[in-house]
């Protein structure tokens, strides 16, 4: 049997089962959803604007503050290839468990090759089915020898 709660809420139930169409047996059933509490800090993070051949790296720090262990992944909604190609890598967060109360790092490195005008994208995580947006990540690429200050 598995206990999949649609709420986060105490469950308290019942399940009668007939056993050779002679007897009922009631099982108690008794359980909790919890919300699914997976936070960033921080929860946007920009790389301002790089030149060509120049690299950053930030750390975001991913923690499970609810009271049940989660099973947390880069989900579905994030389009990677599209990031990667503008010279963005993700550490990959793949089926990491997270403990209740504990946190795991995200490394995300930007070193672009070619000119990039200012992007945001919202990174989101996969648990228990449910995506969620976590963190906004923001950057551009300039030309070596231009400015990104506008002129009045």
């Amino acid at each position: 049997m598995t206990f999949y709660p649609r709420e986060a809420k105490l469950y308290n139930d019942v399940l009668k089962l007939e056993v050779n169409r002679l007897s009922t047996i009631d099982i108690p059933v008794i359980g909790e959803g919890a919300d699914l509490r997976i936070e960033a800090e921080p929860n946007s993070t920009s790389f301002g604007a790089l030149k060509i051949g120049n690299a950053a790296v930030k750390a975001i720090k991913i923690t499970n503050k609810g009271s049940i262990p989660t099973v947390a992944k880069l989900g579905p909604n994030n389009n990677l290839m599209d990031l990667a190609n503008m010279g963005v890598k993700i550490s990959a967060l793949q089926k990491t468990a997270i403990l209740p109360k504990s946190s795991v790092i995200l490394e995300i490195k930007f070193q672009p090759t070619r000119r990039i005008p200012h992007f945001s994208e919202e990174i989101f995580v996969e648990c228990a089915g449910t995506s969620k947006k976590l963190f906004i990540i923001s950057g551009s690429c300039i030309l070596p020898g231009n400015r990104s200050e506008t002129r009045e």
